[in-house]
């Protein structure tokens, strides 16, 4: 009996296929995890804000009584800036909530950790706590081990490369050529050619 081997062709379009990422998109679990969790840390951010403006608040009453100047700020201010002022602005919220979608679901503990580890070392005071959370989200994301390389998505991106470069070129093609995805192209690639891409 003869066996028939694939086409050069479909094999090559299998490979370059955007079917073939080796990253699966998330599941709907696991996107309702990851919203809870950013939920979860905006309010923890938020309480640390509140906590802190209301330190401060404290700390400048007891100055002022300590000065035995009195403080007629009351009279001459509205209590809503110092009210809002202890919650997060929206701008901080999108700040936090952005940096929230980079954020696996295996990693908030590690946020929570590396976070309060920085507002521990860092001076006290409101930027630094928003400031402590986006340094520990960049750390997190920047220590993620480098997706594995596979045959198929070397071969991808070498095909892929050469594709991008002949759509480009206005030199006359050779006799010669007979196509990027063809069977002695591939055929003349070398290991060396490929250690090249990775």
């Amino acid at each position: 009996a003869t066996v028939r081997l694939p086409q050069p062709t479909a094999m090559l379009n299998w490979i370059t296929s955007p079917r073939q990422s080796t990253t699966e998109p998330p599941s709907s679990s696991e996107c309702e995890g990851n919203d809870v969790m950013a939920d979860i840390m905006l309010s923890e951010v938020e309480a640390a804000v509140y906590e802190f403006e209301c330190n401060e608040e404290v700390r400048r009453s007891q100055v002022s009584l300590q000065s035995r100047v009195p403080d007629y700020s009351w009279l001459i201010a509205p209590d809503a800036p110092a009210k809002a002022r202890k919650f997060l602005s929206m701008q901080e919220r999108q700040q936090i909530q952005r940096a929230c979608e980079t954020i696996r679901v295996s990693e908030w503990n590690q946020l929570t950790t590396l976070w309060k580890r920085g507002i521990a070392k860092a001076p006290r005071n409101r930027d630094n706590i928003i400031i402590a959370f986006v340094q520990a989200v960049t750390e997190i994301v920047g220590t993620r081990p480098r997706p594995q390389q596979t045959i198929s998505s070397v071969l991808g991106r070498y095909l892929r490369s050469q594709s991008s470069i002949n759509a480009v070129s206005d030199s006359p093609r050779q006799a010669s050529y007979d196509g990027p995805l063809s069977a002695r192209t591939l055929g003349s690639m070398s290991f060396r050619s490929l250690d090249d891409i990775v």
